[in-house]
């Protein structure tokens, strides 16, 4: 078995197993999402995370149909196995390849937008910082694009393949360079804010602080590598927040002990500390500026 038939299903091995983590994360959290909708104040954006919830899960679904799509013609076909190597090139170069590379492209794109989202919603709704991170995925895209169009012709392309490999690799390359860079300044932008802000009210050195902050360094993390991997990123956001609100609201309440206790509320919309004693975001305006 040659290398290109290894590695092709590998991959669609562990996608099958990625694929079926994040059918349970989706079911979880649809089920967070949709019981978020009864409040007033979260309606909006439970909404708004429901459908890019939906969309990268449907996208991840189309993409591992198509990767199966792929092997069974290529181990079934008599045109393509009667030939030598028939297996190898079919699969380094077909139509439903380019197609799923333009899903993960459309995937990165959605969780890249989701994550500019979040920025945008944690400083106080400026879309000034937004500026910079929409320009590099603008960039990010057309750079990855071009690298599929020239992928695409490949298998009908008179030039060599010297030529059209140098194509492919310098544009993935940069597209690859552009996302990597946007996602961790966009992480590292989020995660400084909350840091900035619990330093200011003394909420750094609490536990469930760090945790919030972690959870969006550990999510950035996770947007990194393919489609399933990419999926499974803000379904496990909703999900883990959704687990500690209804573990919290298990808990008793501060009216049931001597001494009151100020919590921290940290909703994957919002991303903002809230303080009972003060207003906000007139409490953290100050902070943010």
């Amino acid at each position: 078995m040659s290398s290109v038939t290894q590695m092709t299903l590998t991959s669609m091995w562990l996608e099958v197993l990625a694929y079926g983590v994040n059918s349970v994360l989706f079911s979880i959290c649809v089920f967070v999402l949709l019981g978020r909708q009864a409040e007033e104040r979260l309606k909006y954006s439970s909404r708004l995370l429901l459908f890019a919830s939906t969309f990268l899960f449907t996208t991840a679904t189309v993409h591992m149909t198509l990767s199966f799509l792929q092997l069974l013609k290529a181990f079934t076909d008599s045109a393509i196995i009667s030939k030598p190597r028939g297996t190898d090139v079919y699969l380094a170069s077909n139509s439903l390849l380019v197609t799923n590379d333009i899903l993960y492209v459309i995937n990165v794109f959605a969780q890249d937008l989701l994550l500019i989202w979040k920025l945008h919603v944690v400083l106080n709704h400026r879309w000034r910082v937004c500026i910079l991170p929409l320009f590099l995925l603008i960039a990010n895209v057309v750079c990855a694009s071009v690298g599929i169009y020239h992928l695409s012709r490949a298998p009908a392309a008179g030039l060599d393949d010297s030529y059209l490999s140098r194509l492919v690799k310098i544009f993935t390359l940069s597209g690859w360079a552009l996302g990597f860079s946007l996602n961790a300044g966009l992480t590292c932008s989020i995660a400084y804010y909350l840091w900035r802000v619990g330093k200011g009210k003394n909420y750094v050195g609490r536990s469930d602080y760090k945790s919030a902050i972690r959870l969006v360094v550990e999510s950035g993390a996770l947007m990194t590598s393919s489609v399933q991997v990419n999926t499974a990123t803000p379904l496990l956001i909703v999900v883990r927040v959704g687990m500690v609100h209804y573990r919290n609201s298990d808990m008793p309440t501060a009216s049931d002990h001597t001494q009151s206790t100020v919590a921290i509320d940290v909703h994957i919309d919002v991303m903002q500390p809230t303080d009972p004693l003060t207003a906000y975001p007139r409490a953290l305006a100050g902070v943010a500026s």
